[in-house]
Parts: C-alpha cells; sequence; structure tokens
C-alpha cells in the first residue's frame, strides 16, 4: 500500500513517500511459450486467439490450451509493427509508416484489406465503431474512417505539438500518452474534428494507457499511474505503484492491473482501491516484456520480444496482497522547511525496513510538480 502523510501550504502541499522493493517471481508461472523468428512486440487476445505482432509478421495463435499453444495462420505485413486491436472481423495494426487493416474471419488464412500512410510514425492503435484513432508518434492523433476497407481514409486529427505514444477509448474520448508530458483528453464525438479538452502532467515518461471506468491507468518510467478522469476536463493523479524503469504497456481487467516492464517483466496490482494500488505477483521474463494481455481464464500473455508466453496468475489473483511486494507504509519524522518554498525544502522519514524510496511532492491543485 502507498502510505501519504501530512497537507503542507505552497508548493509541497501534498507528500507522498513509497518504500519500494526489488523485483522477485512470485505467484506467478510459465506454463507455455511459442518462440517467433520475427519476433513479438504486441498482443491482442479474443476467446482463445491471440494475435501477435512482430517485425514483418501478425500471427494468429491458438491458446485453448496453454501448455501448448499453437500458431494456426500468418501473414506477412511491413517491418514495424508496433501495436494491435481487434474489432469483429478484423484486425488493426499500428504499423510504423501507418495503419494495416486485415480481414481474420478464417484465423487460418489472415489477408491484407486496406493500409493507411501516415504522416508520422504509428506507435498505438484503438477502434470504434467506422473509426480508428492513430496515435502518431510527433503527427499526434489521426482520425481513419474504415468502413470501406479497401478505401481507409483520413477525416480527423489533432496536432498540438506532443509526443503521441499509446491511445485508449472510452466512449466520446481518447485519452493519449504524452511522452515526458503526462496524458491528453481529447473529445471525438465529433471525428472530424478530435477536440483536446484536458490534460494532466506528472514525472516519468508515459508509455501505455488503458481506461476502465472513472479511471485511466498509465505505464510511465516510474510505474503504474493511475488518474481519475470523472471529469474529463479536469483529470488528476490518484495513484501510484512504484516500479522504476521502462514500464511500456499494459492491460486491465477487473480489479487487476497486468503491467509489462521491459527489462523485468510482469507486474500484476490489484487496483480495487484506486488510491492505492496494491502489488500481488510478478514473474521476471527471459527476454524484453513488450505487450501483456489477458486470456480468458485469467492468463496474461507477454509478447516477449522472441516469444509469446503464457503465465498462470492464479495465485495472484486470490491474493489480495502479498507482503514480498507491498508498497510499505512511511512516517514522515518532521514538518517540511521551509514550507512555503521555491526550490529546495528539507524534511525527515523513516521506513520500516531498508530499501529505495519515492518521494513525490504535489501542489494545492492536485499537480504532481516533482518525484
Amino acid at each position: 500500500m502507498t502510505f501519504c502523510k501530512g497537507f503542507f501550504f505552497g508548493l509541497a502541499s501534498f507528500l507522498c513517500i513509497s518504500n519500494v522493493l526489488a523485483q522477485d517471481s512470485s505467484g506467478v508461472s510459465l506454463v507455455g511459450r511459442i518462440d517467433f523468428e520475427n519476433g513479438a512486440y504486441d498482443v491482442a487476445i479474443v476467446e482463445d486467439l491471440a494475435y501477435v505482432v512482430g517485425s514483418h509478421h501478425l500471427t494468429i495463435v491458438d491458446i485453448s490450451d496453454p501448455a501448448t499453444p499453437q500458431s494456426i495462420g500468418t501473414l506477412r505485413l511491413g517491418q514495424f509493427n508496433n501495436g494491435i486491436c481487434i474489432q469483429g472481423q478484423f484486425a488493426y495494426v499500428a504499423a510504423g509508416w501507418g495503419l494495416v487493416m486485415v480481414d481474420i474471419s478464417d484465423p487460418t488464412d489472415p489477408h491484407q484489406t486496406g493500409t493507411f500512410d501516415s504522416p508520422g510514425f504509428a506507435f498505438g492503435v484503438a477502434v470504434a465503431g467506422n473509426y480508428v484513432y492513430l496515435a502518431d508518434g510527433d503527427s499526434e492523433i489521426r482520425v481513419i474512417n474504415i468502413e470501406n476497407p479497401g478505401n481507409l481514409r483520413e477525416v480527423g486529427f489533432l496536432d498540438n505539438e506532443y509526443h503521441s505514444a499509446a491511445i485508449a477509448l472510452d466512449s466520446v474520448y481518447t485519452y493519449v500518452t504524452n511522452g515526458e508530458n503526462g496524458i491528453v483528453i481529447v473529445d471525438v464525438s465529433e471525428p472530424t474534428q478530435p477536440t483536446e479538452i484536458g490534460s494532466v502532467a506528472f514525472q516519468g515518461y508515459a508509455y501505455g494507457i488503458q481506461v476502465s471506468g472513472n479511471f485511466a491507468y498509465i505505464a510511465t518510467q516510474v510505474g503504474l499511474r493511475i488518474i481519475n478522469k470523472s471529469n474529463p476536463n479536469e483529470p488528476w493523479a490518484t495513484g501510484l505503484m512504484a516500479v522504476p524503469g521502462r514500464n511500456v504497456n499494459l492491460s486491465i481487467n477487473g480489479d487487476y492491473s497486468y503491467m509489462v516492464n521491459e527489462n523485468y517483466g510482469l507486474y500484476m496490482a490489484n487496483i480495487s482501491g484506486a488510491y492505492e494500488p496494491v502489488r500481488v505477483g510478478s514473474y521476471e521474463t527471459s527476454d524484453e516484456a513488450l505487450g501483456v494481455a489477458r486470456s480468458q481464464d485469467g492468463n496474461a500473455c507477454i509478447a516477449n520480444r522472441t516469444f509469446l508466453g503464457i503465465y498462470d496468475c492464479t495465485v495472484a489473483l486470490s491474493s489480495v496482497s502479498n507482503d514480498s511486494y507491498q508498497i510499505l507504509p512511511s512516517r514522515v519524522l518532521s514538518l517540511v522547511y521551509p514550507n512555503p518554498f521555491n526550490s529546495t525544502t528539507h524534511f525527515q522519514f523513516d521506513m520500516p525496513k531498508s530499501g529505495h524510496a519515492l518521494v513525490s511532492v504535489f501542489g494545492m491543485d492536485g499537480r504532481e510538480v516533482a518525484t
């Protein structure tokens, strides 16, 4: 649990201290894997099928038996395939240079139906109804009409000089990671005129994003961040599970998050308390973990650059918390002085056991100003 103590006037109005413990595999076990010569960069799951994109290929994998996943269909694509999402009988791939639309009605024979060349570099993709939304790097958000698979066409865009790497959809809003500047919320109720309506900045580069209910969940350079988006015009940071490093992607299902760290693998958290996410399990993968999705039986499927791994998370899902991974409470021993302050101040705190500490400072408006 994250323990936050103290409200102060001025810049240091809210101080949050977390004790961060080292990664170790617990509550999760590898049950099956399938290797990919051309890489595994991201994965999406529908029922018993996993759709894996890597360099040059989309591969469809039957995961009905997690111990022996089997490739049943393959389609050759371009070189850079960074993200994938599924709607109905089509898969949509963020393919670096743009969008690829693939007919997957016959999983054993996927075939390309349309492409769109974007002006930037497509990292992330989301779909709703007749529109696909691309997180197009420095070219921000591109909105593409997909009614005619043979004639994909751009109908709107938003270019606000930020770097979009991942995108998620919820009702009439898109949520876009903005690199070192947090996230941006965009109203797409009129797809031809996407409009930025809100944003929230925080410390740590933002990589992946998912939304559920009133919250957005972001994989960042400092860990899992939770944003309250109940008012899209004024989103605010609510919780943090500290995991230093390149946390690049995540999947949300019910009360649990599955986040992958490029260097250290899977981290699972119970997010039923959006203000105090609790780590419940982890697994240190043998290769770079880049993409993650949850199967219908509760397993985590991770695109590990060179293979797709299937991980049994039963133990982690059955635990409320795990003391080995809990973010432990700390206690402030002195007032912040001076306060208010401009550039420097002093305080003391203790922790129940030795380890690294993550200290966050919030302004009176709830905006994180330093970590």
